[in-house]
C-alpha cells in the first residue's frame, strides 16, 4: 500500500512538472511580399534570410513567400548591389504585404504631410477667458487662435513638408474666417481644405466657395471642394484625393452629422481611381465612411454611401493589387489617433484628434514611405502662444 501511494505521488509530481513546461506549438503561418526598385518594378533573385526557417528567393516579378513559419521571424534581404529599405522586418503572424524597396540608400525619399482638424474657430475667441462655451465637454474655443499660431510656426519650420491639409470644421458661428485666412495664407507649403459640416452652419455652399476663393475652381463630382492631384517624385508619388462629404439624401449640400458622398462624387472617385497611375492613394475628407457603424451617439456616415465607396475601392484593388490606400479624416472629437479597419485591411482610416478637444490642440505629422506605408506622429500645440 505504501509503495503504491509513493508511486502515485511520483507520477502526480511528474505530471505537474510536465504541465508547467511550455509545450511547443504546432501553429504555423505564411507570409508573402515583394521587392521593388525605384521604377516600382519587381526585382528578381533577391535572397531573403528567414533565420532558422532558411532562405527564400524572389521570383521573376519580385514576389516571394514563405510558409510553415513559427513564432517571431526576422526577414532580411541581401544583395551585392542593392541597399534595402527597411533593412529587415520582423513578423509573428500571417502577412501578405511584407515588402522591401531595393535602392541605393538606406533612407529613401518620404512624403511628409501635416494635418489639422476641427479647430471650430470663433470670432473674438482670443479675447475670451476660459471657458467660452462651445462644442463638446471641454469648451476650448478660447485656445484655438493660439493653437493656429503655433501650427503656423511648426509648419513653416518643417523644411521637408509637402502639404498641409485642414480636415474641416474650421469655424464655428459666429464665424471668424478673416482670422483663419490671416493665419492660413501665411503657410509656406501647399495647403488644401476638406470642408466640414459645421463650416456650413453659417454659410451656404456658394458663400463658402467665395470665402475660400474656390468660386473659380471647377466643380468635380458636383463640388468645388473635390480635388485630385499628384504629389511627390519618383520613386515615391502619391495621388491625393480631397472629398466633400457634406450631402443629404437628395445630393444637396447641408451640415450633416452623418456624412455622405453625393452620387456624382462617387462617380468622380471611381474615375479618379481608374485613371490614377500612382502607387499610393491618400484620401482626405471631414467624415469617413469607416464610421458608418460608429456606436455613439449614432453612426457618423451613411451606410449605403460607405458601402458604395467600399465597392469602388475593392474594384480598384482588384485591378491594381499593388495599390496602397489610406484615408485621413476628422469630425469625431475623440482623444488620440484612432485607426479604423471597418472597410477592410486594404484601406485603413486614421482619425486625427480634434484641435478643439483639449486646450493644447493637435497637429498630425503623416510620413508616407517609399513602400506606401504610413507613420503618424501627433504633435501637441501650445496655449498660450504668440501675440494675440
Amino acid at each position: 500500500m505504501r509503495l503504491a501511494f509513493f508511486l502515485g505521488l511520483c507520477l502526480l509530481q511528474v505530471a505537474c512538472l510536465a504541465a508547467s513546461v511550455p509545450q511547443p506549438t504546432d501553429q504555423t503561418y505564411m507570409v508573402s511580399g515583394r521587392v521593388i526598385d525605384h521604377n516600382r518594378q519587381g526585382v528578381a533573385d533577391i535572397g531573403l534570410d528567414l533565420g532558422k526557417h532558411g532562405m527564400t528567393t524572389t521570383n521573376a516579378d519580385g514576389y516571394w513567400q514563405a510558409s510553415q513559419l513559427q513564432g517571431t521571424v526576422t526577414v532580411t534581404p541581401a544583395h551585392d548591389v542593392y541597399v534595402f529599405y527597411p533593412s529587415q522586418r520582423s513578423i509573428d503572424g500571417p502577412s501578405l504585404n511584407l515588402d522591401f524597396f531595393a535602392g541605393d540608400s538606406p533612407e529613401p525619399a518620404t512624403l511628409n504631410i501635416l494635418a489639422i482638424t476641427d479647430t471650430h474657430l470663433q470670432a473674438g475667441a482670443d479675447d475670451q477667458d476660459p471657458p467660452s462655451g462651445g462644442i463638446g465637454p471641454l469648451n476650448n474655443y478660447y485656445a484655438t487662435p493660439a493653437n493656429l499660431r503655433h501650427m503656423l510656426d511648426i509648419v513653416n519650420d518643417t523644411a521637408d513638408g509637402h502639404l498641409l491639409v485642414h480636415l474641416g470644421d474650421i469655424c464655428e458661428p459666429p464665424d471668424d474666417w478673416d482670422y483663419f485666412l490671416h493665419i492660413w495664407n501665411q503657410v509656406q507649403i501647399p495647403t488644401e481644405i476638406a470642408i466640414g459640416n459645421h463650416d456650413f452652419d453659417g454659410s451656404t455652399y456658394e458663400e463658402l466657395s467665395a470665402i475660400l476663393s474656390y468660386d473659380g475652381r471647377p466643380e468635380l463630382g458636383g463640388s468645388v471642394f473635390n480635388k485630385s492631384f499628384a504629389i511627390g517624385e519618383e520613386p515615391l508619388k502619391a495621388r491625393v484625393i480631397i472629398i466633400d462629404t457634406n450631402y443629404d439624401q437628395h445630393n444637396q449640400h447641408t451640415n450633416p452629422v452623418v456624412g455622405r458622398y453625393s452620387d456624382a462624387g462617387l462617380q468622380w472617385i471611381a474615375h479618379e481611381l481608374e485613371m490614377a497611375t500612382e502607387p499610393v492613394i491618400l484620401f482626405f475628407s471631414h467624415h469617413a465612411p469607416h464610421h458608418y457603424n460608429h456606436p455613439a451617439p449614432s453612426p457618423l456616415f451613411n451606410t449605403a454611401s460607405a458601402m458604395a465607396f467600399k465597392g469602388i475601392v475593392e474594384t480598384a484593388m482588384e485591378t491594381r493589387p499593388e495599390l496602397r490606400m489610406h484615408y485621413f479624416h476628422g469630425h469625431w472629437h475623440g482623444a488620440g489617433l484612432e485607426v479604423l479597419h471597418t472597410l477592410g485591411p486594404g484601406i485603413p482610416a486614421y482619425r486625427v484628434p480634434a484641435t478643439v478637444h483639449t486646450e493644447r490642440g493637435y497637429l498630425a505629422r503623416i510620413r508616407v514611405d517609399v513602400l506606401g506605408e504610413v507613420d503618424i506622429a501627433i504633435v501637441e500645440l501650445e496655449y498660450p502662444y504668440g501675440q494675440r
